[in-house]
């Protein structure tokens, strides 16, 4: 669940969210706060490009277990 929660926003920031998730040993890695802070890290960020990837990791991960 929390890889779909992640999987809207750009990879670097979401890796940003799994640190502090693991170092603060919080219980989830987004917050209703999160689009803003997501919007604040694209501004301090100007390289930041939104991709859609080839490859869905939603599919991916839905499918994970599947098989």
């Amino acid at each position: 669940m929390a890889l779909k929660q992640l999987a809207k926003y750009d990879v670097r920031f979401s890796v940003s969210l799994m640190q502090s998730a693991i170092v603060g040993n919080y219980q989830g890695v987004t917050y209703p706060d999160t689009p803003v802070r997501y919007e604040q890290w694209k501004r301090s960020n100007p390289g930041t490009r939104e991709e859609t990837p080839t490859v869905s990791p939603i599919t991916d991960i839905d499918n994970l277990y599947n098989d």
